[in-house]
């Protein structure tokens, strides 16, 4: 991957929908955006590869 599309701070959503995200930052050794976002008012991480993101 050369450029990223997204940046720490940016908003994005799955492409499939769901829940508006923030981006955390880029794990380099997965090739993946750490994004966050709250469920049941708890806030939940994981990893996406920037394909499946859109901005939100």
């Amino acid at each position: 991957m050369s450029a990223k599309k997204f940046t720490s701070g940016d908003c994005v959503q799955l492409k499939s929908s769901g829940p508006v995200m923030v981006v955390k930052e880029f794990d380099t050794a997965f090739q993946e955006y750490i994004c966050v976002w709250f469920a049941d008012g708890k806030p939940t991480t994981a990893l996406f590869k920037e394909e499946t993101l859109a901005r939100a």
